[in-house]
């Protein structure tokens, strides 16, 4: 590839924006969302290890950090390290909240499983750790938790790709001038 060609340069940046996203989609993408297999997403969210993702969308950024230095160096630009650890580290704080509320969801549905668990009922309070707080929630309270941490997800998500996507506009301004 030449890293003059503003459009070679483009498709980089485009083929690691589209890493981001598959790495963000990836620990969730053989979910059924029939609400029958509702246990079953609760367990395999709970099990997302959200260190694993922080590695892999670092290292993309760093890719992406490096390229731009590259570039940067072939057209003698100035450019300077973006900084996305903040957005990242946002990112990576919803998602393990989303992780917890599942966990303890999982948690609640296994407690309601069984003969006893029929007398319970779904009232028992579980403890649930939510932006490093302790909370004890009921599963109904658990269950709006995980629609809010949903949403605060996307909108983290949404926000990263934002941040990335007008950082390299920028740069591709610069580097086109």
């Amino acid at each position: 590839m030449n890293l003059s060609d503003p459009n070679d340069v483009l498709n980089l940046f485009n083929t690691l924006i589209m890493k981001i996203v598959e790495e963000t989609k990836k620990p969730t993408e053989n979910l059924d969302l029939n609400e029958r297999f509702y246990k079953q997403n609760m367990g395999q969210i709970a099990q997302i290890d959200v260190s694993i993702l922080y590695l892999r969308l670092s290292s993309i950024f760093e890719q992406i950090n490096e390229l731009k230095t590259t570039i940067a160096l072939e057209n003698e630009l100035h450019t300077c390290q973006s900084d996305y650890q903040t957005q990242l580290r946002q990112f990576c704080d919803d998602y393990q909240d989303i992780v917890n509320v599942a966990s303890s969801i999982k948690s609640c549905l296994d407690q309601r499983s069984g003969l006893l668990g029929f007398f319970k009922g779904y009232g028992n309070p579980i403890e649930t750790i939510l932006s490093g707080k302790s909370y004890q929630l009921n599963y109904q309270q658990l269950r709006s938790k995980f629609s809010y941490h949903a949403v605060v997800l996307q909108q983290s998500e949404k926000k990263m790709l934002n941040v990335i996507a007008k950082d390299l506009d920028d740069f591709m301004v610069s580097f086109i001038r």
